[in-house]
Parts: C-alpha cells; structure tokens; sequence
C-alpha cells in the first residue's frame, strides 16, 4: 500500500460503507489479540450513523491496523474503547485505550514511513513503522483523516475522520 501511494498506483473503490461493518471485519483480523492479553473491549455506535465513504478493504485495515497497536501497547488486563459519533458531514470514530501512551517528542514523528520510537516498550513488540503512515495516506486519499492524542502512561486516542456517505 505505502509504494503503491508513493508511485501514484494506489486505486480505491470508494462507495457507501457501514461503520458497523468495516468495524466488525477489522475486529475480527484482532480479536484473539485483544482476548489474549485479556483487555476490556466496548464499542458503542449510535443506531443513526450514517455509512462513510471509503474503500471496505483499506477501511477494515486501517480500523484493524488502530486495533491491532491498542492491543498490542495496552498491557493485559486494559480497556480499548471505540465510538463513533456524526458531525457536519464526517463520521468520527474514535479508539481508545490504557496503554503505554506516546512521549510527546514522539508523537510529531508518528506518521513518518519506517519511523519507530525508541521507547524499550515499543520496541519489544514487532513492526516496520508503516501502519500509522499507510492508514494516514489512504485515509487523506479518501477524503478523511486521523489524529492521535496521547500522554505517557495516559493512553491512546487515535481520531478517525471520514465524509459520510450516502445512508
């Protein structure tokens, strides 16, 4: 995905998707990661969400790709939050969670392809530094956006933003 963006090649099927759909795929690819490390999960999406408009494939992967890091920097026995809310045209769904949090030195370098913090406790959990990046241009390549919020020891909250679709 990060080379086909790079090189111009990236195509998107961008159409109406239901929130609640793309979610429950992604949730399923991190399920077992979630119930092995034991983490409370809730999510809550109100009845009346409109759809969004993304493409079904990369929307799953990066809800599944924001997952997969709340899981992975939460320690066993936290909480993963997701909620979704309508505002203007855009569908904002939310992930948050008690982990490790980000440092704030690191926090501006978060979106840089192949860039991982040095922080010990990142570091022991394996990546290549590419799945905020890549959730970030596919997101801006479909009209949306992300942003992460976050304080050492605090937690996560990574902000998805996408145009509502048709309902």
């Amino acid at each position: 995905e990060h080379s086909r963006m790079e090189t111009g090649h990236l195509r998107l099927r961008v159409e109406p998707i239901p929130l609640e759909e793309a979610l429950e795929g992604a949730l399923q690819q991190v399920r077992k990661e979630i119930e092995a490390r034991s983490h409370r999960l809730s999510v809550d999406l109100p009845e009346d969400l409109p759809s969004v408009a993304a493409d079904r494939e990369r929307l799953e992967g990066i809800l599944s790709r924001v997952l997969d890091n709340a899981a992975k920097y939460t320690p066993p026995g936290g909480e993963i939050r997701v909620r979704a809310t309508h505002e203007g045209g855009m569908v904002i769904c939310e992930v948050v969670d008690t982990g490790i949090g980000i440092a704030p030195s690191d926090r501006a370098r978060l979106f840089t392809p192949f860039w991982r913090s040095e922080d010990p406790r990142v570091r022991e959990v394996p990546g290549f530094g590419l799945s905020l990046a890549v959730a970030r241009g596919l997101l801006e390549a479909m009209g949306g956006a992300i942003e992460v919020e976050s304080a050492p020891g605090q937690g996560t909250r990574v902000r998805i933003r996408l145009p509502a679709g048709l309902p």
